[in-house]
């Protein structure tokens, strides 16, 4: 499995005591050159090789592991065997399932529901943990997930005033939330709005006639958050995203500009 290893090193190896891919990943190169007498380029490439390795077992490790929650096993179907299709699949991680396909999932021998389900909590946890990498909390990640925010894909295509009224997080964390999730991807910064400028425009919004909640979460999701924004508003886009007709919309902003 080590594309480096050869007879000959595995024989130096043997001889030096080193008999197993965990020793070998965590030598220093002088060390194995050394006890091997290997030259320093094999040692180098052997050590890199190594660590590799064993990177992709800890995540084939986890994988079971995390597949076992989901999966009971079944007369011929030992959770070891799913694994194994798993791998000839090409699916190696966690990460590796949320990306697979139903079929795929099901030629390893599970059923269409197990197969399902196990791809949509691979999802939930990989999405999970990615945005905890880019500094995200876990209590904070609850609400977004529970609230239909599952990747940070989600979160930095949303407005801050949406994702606020969904998860009940202020609309500053979310706002400081989603510039993290920015920052990361190299991309432009989220609208910045306060707390006192987005309860200034739901009083604006709200005081129109015909407004209530409901409408306001509409407003929120294509952007609207006062009057200065529902004026300029291009009506197709705020149509499309909201799910309000366009007479609807065109009303709000005839009133909007009374």
């Amino acid at each position: 499995m080590i594309p480096s290893m050869t007879e000959e090193i595995n024989k130096k190896l043997i001889n030096a005591k080193i008999y197993s891919a965990f020793e070998l990943g965590r030598m220093e190169p002088a060390v194995l050159i050394k006890v091997t007498g290997i030259p320093k380029k094999t040692a180098d490439i052997l050590i890199k090789d190594t660590t590799a390795v064993m990177a992709v077992l800890k995540l084939r490790s986890e994988c079971k592991k995390f597949m076992k929650q989901f999966v009971p096993p079944k007369r011929g179907r030992s959770h070891t065997k799913v694994m194994t299709a798993f791998i000839a699949s090409g699916m190696n991680s966690i990460e590796d399932v949320s990306k697979g396909s139903i079929e795929t999932l099901k030629k390893a021998g599970l059923t269409e529901e197990e197969s399902t389900t196990l791809k949509t909590e691979a999802t939930l946890l990989t999405c999970k943990n990615r945005m905890k990498e880019m500094g995200i909390p876990a209590a904070s990640l609850k609400k977004y997930q529970e609230a239909g925010f599952i990747s940070h894909e989600d979160l930095i295509s949303s407005h801050p005033a949406y994702i606020s009224i969904k998860t009940g997080i202020s609309v500053e964390t979310v706002s400081k939330h989603i510039l993290f999730v920015a920052e990361a991807l190299k991309s432009d910064p989220p609208v910045k709005i306060s707390k006192k400028q987005l309860e200034k425009g739901r009083e604006e919004i709200l005081s129109l006639k015909g407004a209530g909640e409901t409408m306001l979460e509409q407003f929120y999701r294509a952007g609207i958050v006062d009057l200065k924004t529902l004026r300029a508003a291009n009506v197709d886009r705020v149509a499309k995203i909201s799910g309000l007709t366009k007479d609807k919309i065109r009303q709000f902003q005839a009133a909007a500009q009374a």
